[in-house]
């Protein structure tokens, strides 16, 4: 009952290997059947270093949606700007200087021209109060989406930053846990080489020992995802990112 146990979890194992290649040669966009050998352990990534308030202020200042809505909202300000300014007065100067010459050399007259005028909108069918109205929603409109891109922003980094600590948690308490079970493994064959314990009980603590394994591998995984999702949420993740390089 035990090896059958067993073969089903080594069953399972393979397919979800298969299908995890699959996956990977899809997204790399090769051949479904491309093998791979594995260079590197999956090792635990490094914990963060600055505080949650950083990296959200950092991510703010860096992602392009945040970028690309606070310029929205700059040109929506400077829009109502110019519609407000159609109810100011303007205040037009003009000037012309004219010199004629009888020849090249010869000046034989010159006038010139000087004028200031005042233009003031009285009635234009409400046409400027519309143009007003119609920029001020718009303000409004990309303030609320800077807001929201903002928050969207901050929410995504600190989903990702939390998810970083606890798997990072989970990892010490698995490691600590694959450490106990190590042991305990270690007195079970003893007392089984003495005659003190049954095959089951050995048995037992071997299947322990593999399920804690397992739960730790599962953590540095998690781990090592939630560290990735951290660095693309404060838009620094690039090829030589450390998270992909351990």
């Amino acid at each position: 009952m035990h090896l059958a146990g067993v073969r089903e979890e080594q069953i399972r194992a393979n397919n979800s290997h298969e299908v995890s290649r699959a996956a990977l040669n899809n997204a790399l966009g090769v051949p479904l059947e491309s093998e791979y050998k594995l260079t590197s352990a999956l090792t635990e990534a490094s914990l963060p270093a600055a505080e949650l308030a950083k990296y959200e202020r950092e991510a703010v200042e860096i992602r392009p949606e945040a970028r690309q809505a606070f310029l929205a909202g700059q040109i929506a300000g400077v829009q109502n700007e110019l519609a407000r300014s159609a109810f100011f007065p303007q205040v037009v100067f003009h000037g012309a200087l004219e010199s004629d010459r009888g020849t090249f050399a010869t000046r034989t007259g010159g006038n010139y021209v000087a004028a200031l005028s005042l233009r003031f909108n009285i009635l234009n069918g409400g046409a400027d109060k519309a143009r007003l109205e119609e920029s001020a929603a718009a303000l409004r409109r990309a303030d609320a989406e800077r807001e929201r891109a903002q928050s969207g922003i901050r929410l995504e980094v600190r989903r990702a930053f939390l998810d970083v600590r606890a798997a990072g948690q989970r990892v010490e308490v698995a490691r600590a846990s694959v450490t106990e079970a190590e042991e305990s493994l270690r007195i079970m064959q003893n007392r089984y080489e003495a005659g003190l314990a049954t095959v089951t009980d050995l048995l037992r603590n071997e299947t322990a020992l593999l399920a804690a394994r397992t739960r730790r591998l599962a953590a540095v995984y998690d781990q090592r995802l939630a560290a990735v999702r951290l660095e693309r949420a404060t838009g620094r993740l690039t090829p030589d990112s450390e998270v992909l390089n351990p």
